[in-house]
């Protein structure tokens, strides 16, 4: 039989995850939220070699991902290095209130983080959510007022409406 400090000391040295798990496969609907975060390992640290994938289906929705900070250690506009990519954007190094939504819209939705084997950060925790797609809106028909007396391409120069009242 298995202690419960076996287990406290097996848990407590692996990565922990909070939110979804790598390689998660989730339906998006409007008012759905998931947590995805980077595990973390010593010191608070991501782990190395990192490939971790989220995959949403989006159903009826705009998906929208709001990161309040995330640490990775990548470099320049690709992020040569570690990365955290929503769609065809990539994200890295230490940055506050990082949101990101798809600029047109998707039915699916894919988050990809990517790290080396060199220098950790403290990663990220991000929400994904979805609210509900704004339905097209009809413009009314515009209405005519045929005046009396009016001959078109002609100028009506003894009467005139003002503020919907005719003069």
């Amino acid at each position: 039989m298995v202690s419960s400090d076996s287990l406290r000391k097996l848990f407590s040295t692996s990565p922990s995850l909070p939110g979804l798990p790598c390689d998660s496969y989730q339906t998006l609907k409007p008012g759905s939220s998931f947590t995805i975060a980077s595990k973390e390992c010593k010191k608070g640290r991501y782990p190395k070699k990192e490939n971790c994938y989220w995959y949403f289906d989006v159903d009826g929705c705009s998906p929208t991902i709001h990161c309040k900070t995330i640490d990775i250690k990548g470099k320049g506009k690709k992020c040569k290095g570690d990365k955290l990519q929503f769609g065809s954007d990539v994200f890295c190094g230490k940055k506050r209130d990082v949101r990101y939504s798809p600029k047109k819209a998707v039915s699916k939705f894919d988050v990809l983080f990517k790290t080396n084997k060199k220098k950790e950060g403290k990663g990220f925790k991000c929400t994904v959510s979805c609210v509900a797609e704004q339905a097209a809106t009809t413009k009314a028909p515009a209405t005519t007022v045929q005046l009396e007396d009016c001959e078109c391409g002609l100028p009506n120069r003894v009467k005139r409406i003002v503020g919907g009242i005719q003069n």
